[in-house]
């Protein structure tokens, strides 16, 4: 069984930079009982399903630092139907509908814990709560969508670009809408985690567990566009959203390194979440990235989520970043290979291949 009092204070070490070693919660095909969204889950089952699953994982073969959570699960789309946007859900992915061509068409609805989506996923939200243990799970909130993340939910990334450029008066007070209506969502949920028990520390979605209330944010947009864009038109935004959390964790995709500085620029109770896209940027990019972000006191996740990255770009970054506030999630295909990469990162080995392990295990 693992022990999640044991798992959090290694990310009490983690967040304040006094880990002798780095945290290491690879990713890997895991097979539990229950998985895909919850959108049509009836709300007597849900307990029992996370249950389950939070069960599987006190089990699973491979040894990771990360708590085991539970979340109640209606995809990315969440939040940006709840605002307004026209969103679609299946038994195992949702998305948003493209209905505005202009930034004027888009209307963000106040937050309304009464919205027929959002009182369906409250419901949900509410047994976990309920349900959670030190022995079984701990439950977290979605993923906090950022306001350019809801915009382009109503509008494509495509059209929102265009409108930065050409309407960005109209756009800073649509994001000032969205970001208020994020604000609002922070709030109530804020009390919900707190008469829950989670007041002086609480975990994320990403398995970390962090001062106060702490909160997953996610602007995936900002990897779209570069630092002159980010910096007049989304940091502001953005800082006031963070700064409703205790602390917060700040994911994007790492075709964003190049606002990272500006990033930098938000509060310091800000760690960052970033892996590897298809088209880059390459390592050595992603490194700088890094070496920026934990040279600023930041704790950080470095990740490859679906696409395993070659042991010598994983020794590169074992032997370039500081062990202290480094978190790594690199991609394996097997929980054999996530085990021997756990243990050898922990133990200061070398990374070695497929054919490498076998002979060594052998």
């Amino acid at each position: 069984m693992v022990d999640l009092r044991a798992q959090a204070e290694k990310y009490v070490s983690w967040w304040n930079r006094e880990n002798a070693s780095p945290l290491v919660n690879s990713y890997y095909p895991k097979d539990l009982p229950f998985g895909g969204l919850d959108v049509d889950v009836p709300v007597d089952e849900l307990a029992a399903r996370a249950l389950a699953n939070a069960e599987a994982l006190h089990h699973a073969p491979v040894p990771q630092d990360s708590l085991i959570t539970a979340r109640v699960n209606f995809g990315t789309v969440l939040y940006p139907a709840v605002a307004g946007a026209e969103a679609k859900f299946e038994a195992n992915t949702s998305w948003a509908v493209h209905t505005a061509d202009s930034i004027d068409e888009v209307k963000i609805l106040p937050f309304d814990p009464g919205h027929s989506i959002y009182r369906a996923y409250l419901m949900r939200l509410e047994v976990l709560l309920e349900q959670w243990s030190w022995d079984t799970y701990l439950p977290v909130p979605s993923d906090y969508a950022g306001p350019f993340d809801i915009l382009s939910a109503f509008m494509g990334p495509e059209n929102l670009m265009v409108e930065m450029m050409s309407e960005p008066d109209a756009v800073r007070a649509a994001a000032d809408a969205a970001a208020q209506f994020t604000i609002d969502v922070i709030r109530f949920e804020k009390e919900l985690f707190r008469s829950a028990g989670f007041r002086e520390w609480s975990p994320t979605l990403f398995g970390s567990w962090q001062p106060g209330w702490a909160g997953l944010f996610v602007e995936d947009f900002s990897a779209l566009v570069g630092p002159h864009h980010y910096r007049d038109l989304m940091l502001e935004p953005h800082r006031r959203i963070l700064e409703e959390f205790d602390t917060a964790l700040f994911h994007t995709h790492s075709a964003g390194c190049k606002n990272n500085l500006e990033m930098l620029a938000l509060p310091e109770s800000v760690a960052f979440e970033f892996g590897n896209d298809p088209g880059g940027p390459d390592t050595e990019q992603r490194l700088e990235t890094a070496r920026a972000i934990m040279g600023d006191g930041r704790p950080l996740m470095l990740g490859s989520w679906s696409i395993p990255l070659p042991d010598e770009d994983m020794n590169r970054i074992v032997d370039t970043l500081p062990a202290e506030g480094l978190d790594l999630h690199f991609q394996c295909t097997s929980a054999e290979q996530a085990d021997v990469l756990y243990r050898q990162i922990k133990s200061g080995e070398r990374i070695v291949g497929k054919d490498a392990r076998v002979a060594k295990s052998e």
